[in-house]
């Protein structure tokens, strides 16, 4: 095929797709890994892929081997064998699926520029360059893979009248990312929606309709579910071969939901609903069990106490109890300090023992029990409704709002030289935190106060805190010094202590955030490192701040344009007795899937542990900007198109 010959959408396309990633690059050429020891996240990651490289599956077992899904260290592992810094592999990934993503809409997109355009909407994600781009963290990878989920699925529904054989790429796409993301994060049901939504009307055409031999057709239409599945049976081979339990997380296996659920079945006095099993309980489990009563030193000593002082300092459950988010790993702990932990098998076998003695002891009436739960998820009942819902819309602005965002990496204490070496050789790109910030903001209270600049509740030697008059003010809330600027080297735990005339003291956490407690108003208008290998030029800083401000104030307005445009579409299709067109459909399985996210994470947010925020958004924020897209560059035009249609302009009025 000649030069000539050549479909014209292509060069404009891609122009503005490699120019996206160039500035992109240059936009995150800053951004270093910080060697972090989090044992139960980044370093177990770095570890684990450590042991990948080196032939040597998870190394070692202990109570942290199977924690966590396997792609993350798996993709760690890659990248370290091909020489690529993590940061410059989280951009090159997510760059490939964008273009995915295009490619697969592309029947549904006539104007290359509305493609292009589609392209770095979704490409300039701001939640995958915030503080988590710092860390050698699973959250980025998700954006991408759940992305590539989506724009398969979506390939396959819009080209669904193809002959079948044509498929064959998309439908192993489909299974091999799926796969991906099923292994990266344990909440990966959230994407189901839009899977079925895409992919059930394939198949559905392609087994009814197709025409090629049924044996073909079935085979394509099956093969995402073969690779999806084989994918999960030979990661649970292989650590059933290796650990002596055939599983692929340990916290989701059958095993060990059955011992939680059955400590959690134990009935108790009202309690804080976020700490699944109470102290009272659990003295119950001891005086019941002997699988349980190996657990009472631990739980009950110095490391019980470190467990509880987390949920109390991060969660306020400071009557003794161990909140949701920290109960399962200090229970897992206890298990491990009482030798249990030497094998997978002996780990699993403990858990089934522990399960069958507090069951057996409620069925004869020993201690008395609830329903005992299938899963880790807290009971709910129709009284939790009002509480969720409030919830749920408090996250859908912060998703959609983008609420908390924050491009400062925190402050972190210098690991061990062997863990640095080790993030070095899997990660590359190492930097360390910023030395100094200066976070700029205003602070107004109708009385006089006194401020001072905290670092974990003691005075910060290291801050200069200056006010500024600020005439502006001063006609709105009768206050000469409102704007402030605070230099300091303080990243973790900073606040700002606030006196007023009459002793009334509050103290403000200095983050991106608005707060107001009576009549005084606090805000932060940026924050900016200086100093340090973490730190990013300020024309970068600035940048990526612009963009992130531009998404977060048009994200809810297009959220909700997006939903009432597709309503209207679906809507419409209905009373005419059809079928709703092809980017309504997706677009609904977008809106879908991210309201399920956002349905898991408001029962965790509510009664186990802070989940709205980057990490645990990340994986749907990219689903959610590919919907829009979708609605922006096909619903959009052609929705004012049948308006246009509909309408009989003046100078088309016939002659009377």
């Amino acid at each position: 095929m000649g030069l000539s010959r050549l479909p014209r959408r292509f060069p404009i396309f891609f122009v503005v797709a490699i120019a996206a990633l160039v500035l992109k690059l240059w936009m995150t050429s800053d951004i270093r890994i910080l060697p972090l020891s989090a044992p139960h996240d980044d370093s177990n990651f770095i570890e684990h892929a450590k042991t990948i490289a080196a032939g040597l599956w998870f190394g070692p077992y202990d109570v942290l081997t199977l924690i966590k899904g396997p792609f993350f260290p798996l993709f760690l592992a890659a990248i370290s064998e091909l020489g690529i810094s993590l940061p410059l592999a989280h951009e090159l990934t997510y760059f490939g699926a964008c273009l995915v993503a295009c490619w697969a809409i592309r029947p549904l997109v006539r104007d290359d520029r509305a493609l292009a355009a589609a392209f770095v909407f979704v490409f300039f994600n701001p939640l995958l360059t915030d503080a988590i781009a710092w860390r050698a963290n699973r959250s980025h990878i998700s954006g991408s893979v759940s992305l590539l989920t989506a724009a398969c699925a979506a390939a396959l529904f819009v080209r669904r009248k193809e002959p079948v054989r044509s498929l064959i790429g998309w439908a192993a796409g489909l299974g091999c990312a799926f796969g991906a993301f099923w292994l990266t994060r344990e909440e990966g049901i959230w994407l189901v929606p839009f899977v079925l939504i895409a992919f059930v009307p394939f198949a559905y055409r392609a087994l009814r309709f197709g025409r090629e031999p049924l044996a073909l057709r079935a085979v394509v239409v099956a093969l995402p579910a073969a690779i999806w599945l084989g994918g999960l049976a030979a990661i649970a081979i292989v650590n059933g071969h290796t650990y002596g339990w055939a599983t692929i997380v340990e916290v989701q296996s059958p095993e060990f939901v059955s011992a939680y659920g059955s400590l959690e079945r134990i009935a108790h006095a009202p309690s804080d609903r976020r700490v699944p099993v109470p102290e009272e309980a659990l003295r119950q489990a001891f005086r019941i069990s002997p699988a349980a009563a190996e657990l009472r030193p631990m739980l009950e000593g110095a490391r019980g106490n470190d467990w509880r002082g987390y949920s109390c300092a991060q969660f306020a459950t400071c009557d003794g109890g161990i909140a949701g988010g920290w109960f399962m790993w200090a229970f897992r702990e206890a298990v491990a300090a009482a030798g249990h932990y030497k094998s997978g098998a002996e780990a699993r076998a403990f858990f089934i023992r522990l399960a069958a003695e507090i069951d057996a002891a409620c069925d004869a009436g020993r201690v008395t029990c609830n329903g005992k739960p299938s899963s880790l998820a807290p009971p709910l009942g129709i009284g939790d409704v009002p509480l969720l819902a409030q919830r749920f819309a408090a996250g859908a602005g912060m998703f959609a709002g983008l609420a908390g965002f924050n491009l400062m990496p925190a402050e972190a204490p210098a690991p061990p030289a062997p863990l640095r070496a080790d993030y070095n050789e899997i990660a590359g790109s190492l930097g360390s935190p910023p030395d100094r910030r200066l976070v700029s903001g205003w602070i107004v209270d109708p009385d006089e106060i006194d401020v001072k600049a905290m670092n974990d509740g003691a005075p910060d030697s290291s801050a200069t805190l200056t006010f500024i008059p600020t005439p502006d003010f001063y006609k709105l809330f009768d206050t000469p010094f409102a704007r402030f600027s605070l230099s300091t080297s303080c990243t973790v735990a900073c606040t700002l202590h606030v006196v007023d005339t009459g002793g009334a003291t509050v103290d403000i956490p200095v983050e991106p955030r608005d707060f107001r407690r009576g009549r005084l108003t606090f805000h932060i208008d940026s924050i900016t490192p200086l100093g340090g290998s973490g730190r990013m030029t300020p024309a970068k800083f600035s940048t990526l701040g612009e963009i992130a401000r531009f998404y977060g104030a048009l994200g809810p307005w297009l959220a909700v344009l997006c939903v009432l445009l597709i309503a209207y579409r679906i809507a419409s299709a209905a009373a005419r007795r059809e079928t709703p067109d092809d980017a309504a459909a997706l677009s609904a399985g977008a809106a879908v899937s991210v309201a399920a996210l956002l349905a898991i994470l408001t029962v965790v947010d509510t009664f186990s542990f802070s989940a709205f925020n980057s990490e645990y958004f990340s994986a749907g924020y990219s689903v959610f900007l590919f919907g829009i897209a979708i609605v922006c560059v096909v619903e959009v035009p052609a929705f004012f198109a049948t308006l246009a249609r509909r309408s009989i302009w003046p100078a088309e009025r016939p002659a009377t």
